[in-house]
């Protein structure tokens, strides 16, 4: 990936550095099951901290990444694997447990088109996102479900048959 953002998560450059890629994790929420896929998980054994991130390819600008964001729900996203990281299931459960500290979840954005110009861009989720994400709740002046909720519809459509 040829970013100036984004070229230190797929290249390592610093020794105490440790990059991890196509990260599965199976665990279990409200007695439900469910996986969690990272494209990538960057973890700075110096610095102690764990940055967990998502690749997201758009096929306008990537400055219009924040409009995708919000119509496709990666908020939920970014919340249900934050989740999935700190379970003991995660590759990563010991180090957060050693006092790592996990760092707002990212997704790095690149354009398909081959006539853009523009690098890839790194869009930090905040924490406000990821709750709402999770629990729902209001962010960017609306009302979002969250994951407890949308399991919940989920559960219905399938029990009632609709």
């Amino acid at each position: 990936m040829d970013s100036p953002y984004a070229f230190s998560y797929f290249q390592r450059n610093k020794i105490h550095e440790e990059l991890l890629h196509q990260v599965p994790i199976y665990f279990t929420l409200k007695d439900h099951e469910f996986k969690a896929l990272l494209d990538g998980i960057k973890i700075d054994h110096q610095e102690k901290t764990i940055e967990p991130f998502d690749l997201k390819t758009i096929g306008k600008s990537v400055y219009e990444f924040p409009l995708n964001y919000i119509l496709y729900g990666y908020y939920t996203q970014a919340a249900l694997y934050e989740y999935a990281l700190k379970t003991k299931e995660s590759p990563v459960y010991d180090l957060l447990q050693e006092g790592y500290t996990l760092k707002d979840f990212i997704f790095i954005v690149a354009e398909t088109k081959t006539s853009s110009f523009n690098p890839a861009l790194i869009y930090t989720t905040s924490k406000e996102e990821r709750e709402a994400g999770f629990t729902g709740g209001n962010f960017n002046n609306k009302y979002h479900k969250g994951i407890y909720q949308l399991l919940e519809d989920y559960l219905w459509h399938v029990e009632t048959d609709q």
